[in-house]
């Protein structure tokens, strides 16, 4: 590819592109995006942001920790299971390639057993958001973090349960209760347990990274932590 034709960068699988792909439907949660998934590895916005703060702002690429993900995200999770550094385990409920079978709402974990938790917009998807947070609480270290995102609607104040929209997965579709998050969220993470700190990691990047890496510049970072 010639390098004058490269306009866009994904950090994950580190390809360099024209462009980003379009992704999503024309509905309410999920409106089609049209510079969102990477034509390599099929990263989207949310995980390309998640890269880049794992990266720059925490602790994960260079402390002996224990790392839980929920809902693995294919390339991610490849890229974190070759750190040598981390004792890794991927869950979901139904995820062909998590590590295993689990309900994130009913784990068999003991408490205090992570150091780190990702948790990237699965929490919509559950059934009983209040309980699998309550599990995510108990299973996490003291003094551990977790990244947990939802899509969130910040100009509306409460969450929105819907009815049945479709949740797309690589190769696949299926139907599942969902829920639009609002301003509330905060307040359900706190409720939880959790110390929460709203990064605006993404607002402080330059514009022209930004662009290059297909960021949302709204997307905020939701670490929570267990004191």
């Amino acid at each position: 590819m010639s390098t004058s034709n490269v306009q866009v960068h994904c950090p994950v699988c580190d390809g360099h592109f024209r462009r980003f792909l379009p992704y999503g439907k024309s509905i309410p949660l999920s409106p089609l995006r049209p510079y969102a998934l990477c034509p390599s590895c099929r990263c989207m916005e949310r995980h390309r942001l998640l890269w880049l703060y794992l990266q720059t702002q925490t602790n994960i690429f260079t402390d002996t920790v224990s790392v839980l993900h929920v809902g693995p995200e294919p390339q991610i999770q490849k890229q974190l299971q070759s750190l040598s550094n981390l004792t890794y385990l991927s869950i979901d409920i139904d995820c062909q390639w998590a590590m295993m079978k689990l309900d994130v709402s009913d784990m068999p974990f003991a408490n205090d057993t992570f150091h780190i938790i990702l948790c990237i917009h699965v929490l919509q998807a559950v059934r009983d958001d209040r309980k699998a947070l309550s599990e995510l609480f108990r299973v996490l270290k003291p003094n551990g973090w977790a990244i947990l995102q939802v899509p969130i609607d910040v100009n509306q104040p409460h969450t929105v349960d819907t009815a049945l929209v479709v949740l797309q997965q690589e190769n696949a579709s299926q139907f599942s209760p969902a829920r639009l998050y609002g301003q509330d969220y905060l307040e359900l993470l706190q409720q939880a347990g959790f110390d929460v700190h709203i990064d605006d990691f993404v607002r402080r990047l330059p514009q022209n990274l930004i662009t290059c890496y297909g960021l949302n510049p709204n997307e905020d970072i939701y670490i929570c932590y267990k004191g």
